[in-house]
């Protein structure tokens, strides 16, 4: 069974914020930076080529990651704790092992070729989606990992 919810039920949205540029680097002093979907593997992020020696929006191992500059609702899931900057907004899911499906729904309302500023972002609180009951979850998971 499946019921109607929205993301805010379920996740909390960050925006990401990027860095002065100054605080960029390549020698992996401070926390991997992520600006977009560049990085994007097929399921986790590449490994890291810049890093920030200021943090400005913090993000953990797990978190679901959208690209909120075109292509918009491309998602990733990072491996570690990174630094994201304004390509890119996370969804921390609350104890919920089906976040990807879930978003994977609600990517198919297109916003192919659109940019969200960080005051647009709370699209992804009030964002529709399906979610499954426990049974559902629990079935879906054992085909998928």
């Amino acid at each position: 069974m499946w019921k109607v919810t929205t993301l805010g039920n379920v996740a909390t949205v960050v925006a990401g914020q990027s860095p002065k540029g100054e605080h960029y680097n390549k020698e992996g002093e401070g926390l991997p930076f992520y600006q977009g979907k560049k990085d994007y593997g097929d399921r986790y992020l590449y490994s890291p080529t810049i890093w920030s020696s200021v943090v400005t929006k913090r993000v953990i191992e797990g978190d679901i990651l959208m690209s909120v500059r075109a292509p918009v609702g491309a998602l990733n899931i990072a491996r570690e704790e990174i630094c994201i900057g304004r390509g890119l907004a996370s969804s921390k899911m609350l104890g919920k092992n089906w976040a990807r499906t879930l978003l994977g729904g609600a990517r198919e309302n297109n916003y192919a070729n659109s940019t969200f500023t960080n005051s647009e972002l709370g699209f992804g609180q009030s964002a529709f989606l399906d979610e499954p009951s426990l049974s559902c979850v629990r079935a879906l998971s054992r085909r998928l990992w």
